[in-house]
This record gives C-alpha cells, sequence and structure tokens, in this order.
C-alpha cells in the first residue's frame, strides 16, 4: 500500500499484529523499514486515505482503524463481525469504505458479509504495482 504523497508502502504482518512500514528511496529500493505495533487485533487489509493516513482491518477485534503517520491510532470503527479482513475506498467521490468481514455477529447465518459506511474522507488514488 502506497501513500499519496510520500514513498512510503505499508504490509501487513497479521500472524505477528504489526504494520511494516518501508520509506522507498531514489532508486526505488524499500528502506528505513519500521513496524507499528497494532493493539487492536492482527492487522489485515489496508487502504489509505486522501489524508495519508492508513485505514486497516482488524482480523481479530471486530472493527478498522484509522492510524496516522506515527503509527497512532486517530479513529476506530466497530463492526458487527469478529473477523474483518478487507476493506477499499470506493463511490463516486471515494467516500464510501466498504468493508470485507469473514463472518457477522449480528446474522451468523450470513457468515462473511460486506459492510458499507460514509467514510467522512475519501480514499487516495491507488497507484499501479509492479511486481
Amino acid at each position: 500500500m502506497l501513500s499519496p504523497g510520500e514513498q512510503t508502502i505499508y504490509h501487513s504482518d497479521t500472524r505477528n499484529n504489526v504494520i511494516l512500514v518501508h520509506t522507498l528511496v531514489d532508486d526505488g529500493t524499500a528502506g528505513d523499514r519500521r513496524a507499528f505495533h497494532f493493539p487492536p487485533g492482527a492487522p489485515d487489509g489496508m487502504a489509505v486515505d486522501a489524508q495519508g493516513l492508513l485505514w486497516v482491518a482488524s482480523a481479530r477485534a471486530g472493527c478498522v482503524a484509522r492510524l496516522t503517520p506515527d503509527g497512532e491510532i486517530d479513529r476506530v470503527l466497530d463492526v458487527p463481525a469478529q473477523t474483518v479482513t478487507s476493506l477499499c475506498f470506493a463511490g463516486v467521490d471515494q467516500h464510501d469504505l466498504y468493508v470485507v468481514t469473514a463472518d457477522n455477529t449480528e446474522a451468523p447465518d450470513r457468515r462473511g458479509t460486506i459492510f458499507r459506511v460514509t467514510a467522512g474522507v475519501g480514499g487516495a488514488p491507488v497507484h499501479p504495482a509492479r511486481i
């Protein structure tokens, strides 16, 4: 996940409850590796908003958390599921946040569910990637 206006890449390490952050240098290589501990469970899917803040799905805590560039939790959205796996911004103005889960605590027979919430901020442009 590349943040807007900066050359930063985020990677979730779900098993170890951390988000790895790398800064890209001029030759395109990643350096300055650091880790953010993710207290609300296990980080999974991520998206960056237009303000450069990172939204993270929690695979064990039933929420989506928004983090500042320093790794501080800025906002938490509770989700009626225990296992939140992914998220993305969409809609005409990119202000809709779609949240994907592996379960549903309000309607267990539905199992995995896609929820939509208005985020109050748009998503960052998605940059093409080459692996």
